[in-house]
């Protein structure tokens, strides 16, 4: 992830889109074989507009600043658009990306995304000899562009052996809302020691 002092992501990055006109199925494996992934570019005071990203820019993207990053570019004429990948589509069996969405976004206007939830503490839950079984990779949250979280943290400090912690038990920073349920459990403390898991 790229961290804004706070934990909250950075808005200096950039990423570079393309209009596109030709739309459909034959159209998108031209894309592919060219290198470039099809998308699709929508908001609130626009209508949804096909487009198109490099592969290799996208790939470095993600692996630099993370899915959840707010960036910037210039698309349809519009300059320093602010957008957020809503959406990636892979490919089932070698995992590639087939389609991303885009979504326009205004400072004034919150919007609902999915955020990691990092563990804390959990040194003192091996030292114990328990072990963490994890239910939640990630949380959804409703915040202003702004304000998005690099990512939720779970305390395990407190928990003993055969305790969850729930979404509710995550404190997010002012201005962000839980939209996760609050009894959707994230973690749970296990007491024989063995390799984290993950369903």
């Amino acid at each position: 992830w790229h961290y804004r002092k706070g934990g909250l992501i950075t808005m200096d990055n950039s990423l570079k889109l393309e209009k596109r006109n030709e739309t459909g199925g034959s159209s998108a494996r031209r894309l592919l074989e060219r290198g470039m992934i099809p998308a699709v570019v929508y908001g609130k005071d626009m209508a949804s507009t096909a487009a198109c990203v490099n592969k290799k820019d996208l790939r470095k993207f993600l692996k630099t600043h993370g899915k959840n990053s707010v960036f910037k570019t210039e698309f349809a004429q519009e300059h320093d658009i602010q957008m957020l990948i809503k959406d990636i589509q892979y490919d089932p069996i070698n995992k590639n990306i087939l389609h991303i969405d885009f979504q326009k976004l205004s400072p004034e206007d919150k919007v609902r995304i999915k955020i990691p939830v990092k563990i804390k503490d959990i040194e003192s839950i091996n030292k114990a000899g328990k072990a963490i079984i994890r239910q939640l990779d990630s949380v959804l949250v409703e915040c202003l562009p702004q304000n998005i979280p690099a990512y939720a943290e779970a305390d395990v400090s407190q928990l003993e052996a055969g305790q969850s912690l729930t979404a509710g038990d995550i404190n997010l920073p002012s201005g962000v809302l839980m939209i996760t349920k609050p009894d959707k459990i994230i973690l749970t403390v296990k007491g024989d020691k063995h390799t984290e898991a993950q369903d």
